[in-house]
């Protein structure tokens, strides 16, 4: 028989969707006393094993829209009418149907339909930052050149360039490259762009097939920024225009055709649209605190520039990237609503000749499943792998529906509200709201969101039941128009039983439901309030599921469906997702956005890591705490972001002797294979590309594990010891250990709070 969280895990697998609360509340009022709101994450491109691929169009409610699924009513003996389990209204059967009825099988819970004839490829723009050293720039331009043979050779890609001024190029003009410039101060409106070009013929937009020869060339012709940089002053960096120019063009060009726009900035924007830095170096960059205090205007006249740049992009359903390669501000923090709201990646390092930035941005053209492609497009006996690319579902439009009782809230993650009404909305908001139908300009198979849903009470006998339907279209790569559509019945807890909840509970998908909030809250609210937000949710899930004798805190414990819950808030807690100490706004919103678009298994990964113990007795999981640091072990730390492998003192001598390479010791050998093997899968698998750190005791990089370790049995503010081959490792901090923040926590249930 299957635990609770394997039952969870198996419909995720089948649909992509994970709920908090696997049984809903029949009323507004239980609905407002659950501590974690009703809601699912839900991965719309998830790859599922035996996706079922059809060509023919979904027979749809001729009131409510909703597409035909498992959970209709249909007579067996005569499939000639069937009702809706939405809204309950009798529909007729297609005859097609009627010969093929797969849209009601049981296992067509998820299915997509190929509705549409060939339409445009999608296009490519690079917008290449040339203000940076001739190294960084000739490693980008290599890298930019690697990935044209992952492009589709009937995809369009385009090139621009900018430093002071804009520089679009012509990839027409054969062996000698060719570029136009403009202003960056006075970029030209559509109608002036139009006189200067239109159209297919558009030598800024061709195919990687009519151009391949003059590609590479074009590339490796964009040179370093000849524009002088006066001493104590930063270089006149016209980003926003660049960017400006770039939808411009392209509403021209494209012809309303999908695609990406992939930006490559190496600096904050000091001059043109958006600028949010000044010229004079002694004028420092925006940070945390002054932005909170207000002590900088540039940031919020640069937000609300690409605000409104955001909504042009969305227009047009083209996507944008920000690749950021700059020790310094490249202005992610001013474009977030855009990369967000589009579906772009966002990405950050110190320069573009780092193996992580060139590993990540490959890894958005190389292979991952996902979409059905082998049966619809491809070869049937070609790998999935072959046929679907990261990001290649294009023009995403998402649509989501319910039974009346069940009315949608919002979304938190990379899409953008249509603002389109149904009964299925709800007057509450949350994140991207007001809506049943949501965008993405693109989507990969990894990308995840969260709705939140409110109970909408309704006359007449509590049903048994909620069915929800996401509806997913999109345009793929190959030009086909794809519909996926995703159907789940959640079940009702009329009686309002407490048992019912926790056996219904799914503390993994509720940690990270609570994380996804947190971090939308973010924006506004400072860290400490984000604290007493996790520890109140906490409380208030001890009070009411907790279990425990009167005036006994030591006596508490939760169920063992949500035995885990604690722990997870606990190091939501101290994770990189809330705290900005020593942080800059651009990393607060890049890691935002990495963990916005992650799956639950993801997610958890980013504010709880993982702790691997590798010894001579084996491999296992071990705590995130100092007692699992000890002699003859070899410690493997992810924690998304960072891989760190940590050997103990003798360990690390043997491995500095070549004793692994010794006879005799083929076990210490295996357990350094199994160790590096480990992190070679992850850095081919990931993205982004985590960075890797190979430590042992004493080491400056050993900080990185410390820093994460719950302090055993330590009180707080004081110094913890554990053995450590032999000797006495210290480690002192002033966060609380984790059995100090669960005495606390009983103590606030038990003797603050009655049943």
């Amino acid at each position: 028989m299957s635990t609770p969280q394997e039952s969870f895990d198996n419909v995720e697998a089948l649909t992509g969707l994970r709920f908090p609360w696997n049984s809903f509340p029949s009323s507004r009022t239980q609905a407002a006393q659950l501590p974690v709101p009703l809601s699912c994450t839900f991965t719309p491109l998830k790859h599922i094993e035996n996706l079922k691929c059809v060509e023919m169009d979904p027979p749809s409610c001729s009131k409510c829209q909703a597409y035909a699924n498992p959970y209709c009513d249909v007579a067996k003996e005569d499939l000639r009418f069937w009702n809706c389990a939405i809204c309950g209204t009798v529909n007729q059967t297609p005859p097609h149907i009627m010969q093929n009825p797969i849209p009601f099988m049981q296992d067509s819970v998820a299915i997509e339909y190929k509705i549409g004839e060939a339409r445009e490829s999608p296009f490519y723009f690079f917008v290449v930052d040339a203000f940076q050293s001739k190294a960084t720039l000739d490693a980008l331009k290599d890298v930019l050149v690697d990935a044209i043979p992952y492009i589709p050779e009937n995809a369009y890609i385009g090139i621009m360039s900018y430093s002071t001024t804009l520089q679009i190029w012509d990839l027409e003009a054969g062996d000698i490259p060719r570029s136009y410039t403009f202003n960056a101060e006075a970029v030209p409106n559509d109608e002036k762009l139009k006189e200067l070009f239109t159209g297919y013929n558009s030598p800024f937009l061709k195919t990687i097939g009519d151009c391949a020869f003059s590609l590479e060339a074009t590339i490796r012709a964009i040179n370093k920024a000849a524009w002088p940089v006066q001493d104590g002053q930063r270089p006149r960096r016209a980003t926003g225009s660049a960017l400006l120019l770039a939808q411009r063009v392209l509403k021209v060009v494209a012809n309303q055709r999908p695609g990406r726009v992939m930006l490559f900035s190496s600096g904050p924007i000091t001059y043109g649209e958006g600028k949010f830095a000044e010229l004079e170096k002694t004028k420092v960059i925006r940070t945390h605190h002054s932005l909170e205090n207000e002590l900088v205007s540039g940031s919020k006249s640069s937000k609300k520039f690409f605000a409104k740049l955001t909504e042009k992009f969305c227009e047009q359903y083209i996507t944008v990237d920000v690749w950021a390669g700059s020790v310094r501000q490249a202005g992610i923090y001013e474009m977030e609503t855009l990369v967000r709201k589009t579906g772009g990646y966002c990405f950050m390092t110190d320069r573009f000749s780092d193996d992580i930035f060139r590993s990540s941005f490959l890894k958005t053209f190389a292979a991952v499943g996902g979409i059905g492609a082998r049966a619809l497009y491809g070869d049937a006996d070609a790998p999935l792998e072959d046929t679907v690319t990261v990001g290649s579902a294009f023009q995403v439009t998402l649509q989501a529906c319910a039974t009346p009782m069940v009315r949608f809230c919002g979304a938190i993650g990379n899409c953008y509200s249509l603002k389109v009404q149904s009964p299925s909305v709800s007057h509450k908001e949350i994140g991207e709201s007001g809506t049943c139908m949501w965008q993405m300009c693109s989507c990969d198979a990894n990308n995840s969101l969260a709705f939140f849903f409110d109970v909408n009470e309704v006359e007449g006998p509590t049903p048994d039941r909620a069915v929800i339907q996401f509806v997913m279209t999109y345009t793929h790569p190959l030009g086909h128009f794809v519909r996926r559509v995703v159907t789940l019945a959640v079940g009702i807890n009329a009686t309002a039983q407490t048992q019912n909840f926790i056996n219904a509970f799914d503390q993994e998908a509720a940690a990270v439901i609570v994380a996804r909030v947190c971090v939308e809250k973010q924006k506004t609210d400072d860290q400490e309030s984000l604290v007493r937000l996790i520890d109140k949710t906490l409380i208030n899930m001890g009070i009411k599921f907790g279990q425990y004798q009167m005036n006994a805190p030591s006596s508490f414990h939760f169920p063992l469906n949500m035995g885990a819950l604690s722990q997870f808030l606990f190091y939501l807690r101290k994770s990189v997702l809330l705290s900005k100490f020593n942080e800059t706004p651009d990393e607060t919103v890049f890691k935002a956005n990495v963990f916005n678009r992650s799956n639950v298994y993801n997610s958890l990964q980013i504010f709880q890591p993982l702790l691997m113990m590798y010894s001579d007795k084996g491999v296992r999981p071990v705590l995130l705490d100092t007692s699992s640091m000890g002699p003859n072990r070899i410690l493997f730390l992810d924690t998304y972001h960072t891989l760190l492998v940590h050997y103990d003192e003798m360990y690390k001598r043997w491995s500095e002797e070549g004793y692994q390479n010794v006879e005799g010791y083929s076990w210490f050998a295996a357990l350094i294979d199994e160790a590096n093997g480990e992190v070679h899968r992850i850095l081919a698998e990931r993205w982004p590309t985590p960075v890797v750190h190979l430590v042992y005791p004493g080491h400056s990089q050993e900080r990185f594990l410390k820093s994460l370790l719950n302090n055993a049995d330590t009180p707080q503010g004081t110094s913890n010891s554990s053995v450590f081959s032999g000797t006495k490792r210290i480690v002192r901090t002033e966060d609380a250990s984790f059995s100090a923040y669960t005495s606390n926590l009983a103590t606030a249930v038990v003797l603050n709070n009655t049943k």
